[in-house]
């Protein structure tokens, strides 16, 4: 299973996910100047802040 992550590069805060059953090999991305995107199957990935707020970790 992939998981598109999309999130804010300043702060890294997750804004979505996204999981898929299956394989993604090619994909178009709006491209927004302010927030980036991970295509992963890793799922350790987040940290949760004392707020409940999710970040992306440092990877």
């Amino acid at each position: 299973m992939q998981i598109l992550v999309v999130f804010r590069k300043v702060d890294r805060k997750v804004i979505a996910t996204f999981e898929f059953n299956t394989l993604i090999t090619e994909m178009n991305v709006l491209a927004i100047p302010e927030f980036s995107y991970l295509v992963t199957t890793k799922r350790d990935i987040f940290h949760t802040a004392a707020d409940g707020q999710v970040f992306v970790k440092d990877i």
